[in-house]
C-alpha cells in the first residue's frame, strides 16, 4: 500500500485533529515500510514543518506539488514513477 497525505500545508489550516491523524498515518506507513506520498497544493504554502521533521531520514517518502485541486494525475505519475504502482 502506498499511503498519500493530502494538502498537509500551513495556509490550509487543517485542525489539530485532522493534524494528528496525518501524524498517525505517517507512523504507522513507516512501521509497515509503505512507501508515503506527500500531495500539496501549489499555493497553499509549507507543509508543517513537524510532519516532516517525521519524514526526514525516511526514504521512502516524496513530496509532490499539485497545481489542481484534484491532483490525480500528479499522484498517479509519482506513483508510476517512484514506487513502479
Amino acid at each position: 500500500m502506498v499511503r498519500v497525505i493530502v494538502d498537509c500545508q500551513v495556509l490550509l489550516r487543517p485542525v489539530r485533529p485532522v493534524l494528528e491523524a496525518i501524524e498517525g498515518e505517517i507512523r504507522d506507513a513507516m512501521a509497515k515500510d509503505e512507501p508515503i506520498v506527500m500531495l500539496r497544493y501549489f499555493t497553499g504554502g509549507e507543509i508543517y514543518e513537524h510532519i516532516l521533521d517525521l519524514l526526514r531520514g525516511y526514504d521512502k517518502h516524496v513530496v509532490v506539488t499539485k497545481r489542481t485541486f484534484g491532483g490525480a494525475t500528479s499522484h498517479r505519475r509519482v506513483l508510476r514513477s517512484r514506487f513502479g504502482t
